[in-house]
């Protein structure tokens, strides 16, 4: 609550001296939210967390005790003091984006493209960002496991158009397929993973 009380009184400061006119106004509405809404949505927070401390509990013994023991260990065998969270989002972005593409070749798979693309943008315009505009990719991704699930198993065939194809088309397509079996578990993994 103290931050919040801090930068009222912050941009209070910085209006009067300079004469900046609207100056919270426009970072409100660069936000997307008012800083009563902030408050309100921390003292929510608060009041939940005092209500249900056993829930908070795990969530602190699940998130800073056992993940981050295992990414640090890991991490630090690697040679490194502490993970660098953005560079890894970047990188399992560019995985997917590479995977996705390799997997097209077989398959149009423009749902998994706008996820990434949405990501890249993002990552790259965080003033534009309320969680609102975020809270889509992991609703995209789930439905994209679902395509691919519907895709992977029940649809694709590849085994009976192999006989009537031969030659090149037929190994990039089965490369293609055994890409986008390594793509649909990497989706599943990362989806697990953020479920737990």
């Amino acid at each position: 609550m103290n931050d919040y009380n801090n930068i009222e009184r912050y941009l209070d400061q910085v209006q009067r001296p300079y004469g900046f006119r609207d100056f919270r106004a426009q970072r409100e509405s660069n936000i997307g939210m008012s800083f009563e809404i902030i408050k309100e949505e921390a003292q929510k927070r608060n009041d939940f967390k005092a209500k249900h401390p056993e829930i908070h509990r795990i969530e602190k013994r699940v998130i800073d005790q056992t993940v981050d023991k295992y990414v640090t260990r890991a991490v630090r065998k690697m040679g490194w003091r502490r993970a660098n969270w953005l560079g890894v989002t970047w990188t399992l972005i560019a995985f997917q984006s590479v995977t996705n593409a390799f997997a097209c070749y077989y398959r149009a798979d423009f749902l998994t493209t706008l996820i990434c693309t949405l990501a890249i943008l993002y990552l790259n315009d965080l003033d534009g960002l309320d969680r609102d505009h975020f809270r889509w990719l992991p609703f995209l991704q789930f439905i994209s496991i679902g395509y691919d699930t519907t895709w992977l198993f029940l649809l694709q065939d590849l085994d009976n158009e192999s006989q009537l194809e031969n030659g090149l088309e037929g190994s990039i397509k089965r490369f293609s397929l055994s890409v986008a079996y390594v793509q649909y578990a990497f989706k599943v993994s990362l989806s697990i993973h953020k479920i737990i």
